[in-house]
């Protein structure tokens, strides 16, 4: 698994740069990174990519050394496993409006101990042909990114509950 450097440039207090793509083009990937950006959000919620052609921006993603943030369509832990298994090193979750909604989205996030992600030998963990499966757990629950879009009033009058859920990383106003 690919170090996540939007995540460590965050952590350390930096200021990490990047936009949404809600058009299904690789290239448009391609181009935020070599102009400089460190992520790029692919808007499969409002966007018009399909899954495969969120699949191909995350390998664009990985071209040019950037981010891909996957905004998910929902909050499902089964649609957000699909865009991780393809090498999403974060996911944008829309409409998060309570702290058991946040709850969710990290189990679905996260592999045991901290969640209850599925796991496969899918692309995002080299398909089982490169280190252990421990390691690759291990290595996904630091470098994954969650990400929580705040978008309702309702979100915002429980954010002092939800700030209190463990594991996110950004919260999106």
């Amino acid at each position: 698994m690919r170090k996540n450097k939007t995540k460590e440039k965050i952590r350390s207090g930096g200021v990490a740069l990047g936009c949404f793509i809600n058009i299904p083009a690789p290239e448009v990937v391609e181009l935020c990174g070599l102009v400089g950006f460190d992520f790029v959000v692919i808007d499969a919620e409002h966007g018009a990519a399909s899954y495969d052609a969120v699949r191909h921006m995350i390998r664009a993603a990985e071209t040019v050394d950037i981010t891909p943030i996957v905004r998910t369509p929902m909050n499902v832990a089964q649609v957000i496993l699909r865009y991780l298994d393809a090498g999403a090193l974060g996911v944008q979750v829309p409409q998060v409006l309570t702290k058991q909604d946040a709850e969710l989205s990290v189990q679905a996030v996260k592999y045991y101990p901290l969640g209850r992600r599925g796991l496969a030998a899918a692309r995002a963990a080299n398909y089982g042909v490169t280190g252990s499966v421990a390691e690759y757990c291990q290595r996904a629950n630091e470098e994954t990114m969650i990400v929580f879009h705040i978008e309702s009033v309702q979100a915002v009058e429980n954010l002092p509950e939800i700030l209190q859920v463990p594991e996110i990383d950004v919260f999106f106003v």
